[in-house]
């Protein structure tokens, strides 16, 4: 469990955000459908949560549930919300903020740092490096 709180405190301190526009069009809900992080230092710290149409999917043994969304506005802001539970522990991942899109790059920033995501078609996935050389990846589809 110490990967998932791990990659949840990753993902809330990088999606907070706020950038400019584009005219390119990614409005609309993308609902969460995978969570992982992989090409980590230590394998045994690489984990993807791949849910099925309910949200929920077992991991070693444990049912685990993933149900979000991200949401993209026609004025280039963003939110993201969504709960991640299993076997007693429970927690929220959330962020809204602004975005940019060239092709199919959208980029969405916080204060310090931007983060590019690739649109594709009607999926969505972002990816988050990070120190240890793990990346967080959170895909969606509309």
């Amino acid at each position: 469990m110490t990967i998932l709180r791990f990659a949840l405190a990753l993902a809330v301190f990088t999606l907070i955000t706020s950038c400019g526009g584009d005219d390119d069009d990614i409005t609309g809900t993308y609902s969460i459908y995978s969570y992982g992080v992989t090409g980590c230092d230590d394998p045994e710290d690489n984990l993807i949560i791949a849910v099925d149409d309910d949200g929920c999917t077992e991991v070693a043994g444990q049912e685990v549930c993933l149900i979000g969304s991200m949401t993209f506005n026609s004025d280039n802001t963003f939110s993201i919300g969504g709960t991640i539970s299993a076997a007693g522990f429970s927690e929220e991942l959330s962020g809204s903020g602004g975005y940019t899109i060239s092709g199919n790059t959208v980029t969405i920033c916080d204060e310090e740092e931007c983060l590019d995501g690739t649109l594709n078609g009607n999926e969505l996935t972002l990816s988050i490096p990070s120190e240890d050389g793990c990346v967080l990846t959170i895909k969606g589809r509309k």
